[in-house]
C-alpha cells in the first residue's frame, strides 16, 4: 500500500508568489511576468487559472538567463 502525503491546500506563501505578487516586486510589467510563466523552463506552476512563482527558484533561473534576452 502506498503512503499518502497530506498537503496544505493553499501553496505556502513564504516560498511561492503568486504572478502578481511577482509583478509587485520586480521590475518587469504584468504582460511579461505572464509571459514568463508560460515558458517551460521557468521555474512556475499553473494551479487552476492561476499562476505561481517559485521564489526560491526565480533567482537562480535569471542568474541561469543572464545574457539572454527575455
Amino acid at each position: 500500500m502506498q503512503d499518502f502525503k497530506v498537503v496544505p491546500s493553499k501553496p505556502d506563501s513564504s516560498k511561492i508568489w503568486t504572478a502578481k505578487q511577482f509583478y509587485e516586486n520586480s521590475p518587469f510589467g504584468l504582460d511579461k511576468v505572464y509571459q514568463l510563466c508560460h515558458r517551460e523552463d521557468f521555474p512556475s506552476l499553473k494551479i487552476g487559472r492561476k499562476y505561481y512563482v517559485l521564489r526560491d527558484e526565480v533567482m537562480e533561473w535569471f542568474k541561469n538567463h543572464t545574457d539572454e534576452q527575455i
